[in-house]
């Protein structure tokens, strides 16, 4: 790939920035799973550790996207 596109510093952040999708998705099924009381057997996960877990779901999210769309705009122009 660096010899097709030729950005090796691109491409190393694009990469990262893919992995760092990775982040959300395990968290919304850990925060999935903390609502399941048969699955957490009797513990009652705190309304505001799922409300600060969504709320950095969606932040890491939102710049995951910011930082795949940079790079990859920065990759091909």
């Amino acid at each position: 790939m660096f010899a097709f596109i030729g950005k090796p510093r691109e491409l190393l952040l694009f990469a990262g920035a893919i992995n760092g999708l990775i982040l959300p998705v395990a968290l919304s099924i850990i925060l999935i799973a903390a609502t399941k009381s048969r699955l957490m057997k009797g513990y009652k996960h705190p309304v505001w550790m799922q409300a600060g877990g969504w709320i950095v779901v969606i932040v890491m999210t939102w710049m995951g996207a910011l930082t795949i769309q940079e790079t990859f705009s920065k990759m091909f122009h």
